[in-house]
């Protein structure tokens, strides 16, 4: 009797030892994932302040990077105008020669750090194609994002799916890169110079 009650401690010892680690391993696993979404969102914080240092100011881009299956836009004046800043949001108008439809829009949103392209007529009415992007993926820096495609604009448009648009600062603030790859290649880059402020 005795021997089976010793054997009943141990396994009800063993029981919990099991269980208390299988509980240490989920606070644990936790704890990293707040860890790492703490440290997103202060990534994506610093990225957004240095963006906000350009607000109200507008620079002259260039064309660095075509596909040949894009059409060129080294024809067209590029101008990148940081109109609009507040605490969770900035929208930059972007010049192509005399084509003002388009802006970029940078959000800080509880769901994470949100790029979208707003594409509109000139009576300000939304374009067919509008309102595109996606959310910061893991992996960027206080210089540089990368936003896939977000899952929305799968359905609506479905060659969409793969696109991915990098936002990147040179570390000395000299430079600011738009880009988008497609399925992981480079299709077309701009490359705005930031220390000639221009009037606009």
């Amino acid at each position: 009797m005795i021997k089976v009650k010793t054997l009943t401690f141990l396994a009800t010892l063993v029981l919990a030892a099991i269980l208390i680690t299988c509980s240490q391993r989920e606070k644990s696993t936790e704890t990293k994932e707040m860890d790492m979404q703490i440290s997103m969102e202060s990534i994506h914080a610093e990225f957004f302040r240095n963006m906000s240092t350009l607000c109200g100011k507008s620079f002259r881009g260039e064309e660095v990077f075509l596909d040949p299956v894009l059409t060129s836009w080294k024809e067209d004046e590029i101008i990148m105008h940081v109109k609009e800043c507040d605490d969770n949001q900035i929208r930059i108008p972007l010049h192509k020669g005399n084509d003002h439809s388009r802006t970029w829009i940078l959000s800080r949103h509880e769901q994470g750090f949100l790029f979208k392209h707003d594409h509109r007529h000139e009576d300000g009415t939304p374009d067919e194609i509008t309102n595109y992007g996606g959310f910061a993926v893991e992996g960027g820096t206080a210089l540089k994002q990368i936003f896939p495609a977000h899952e929305y604009e799968f359905a609506l448009w479905p060659r969409f799916s793969d696109n991915e648009w990098t936002l990147e600062l040179k570390e000395d603030m000299t430079v600011f890169s738009y880009s988008l790859r497609k399925d992981g290649k480079l299709l077309f880059q701009v490359d705005f110079d930031l220390t000639r402020e221009i009037s606009f």
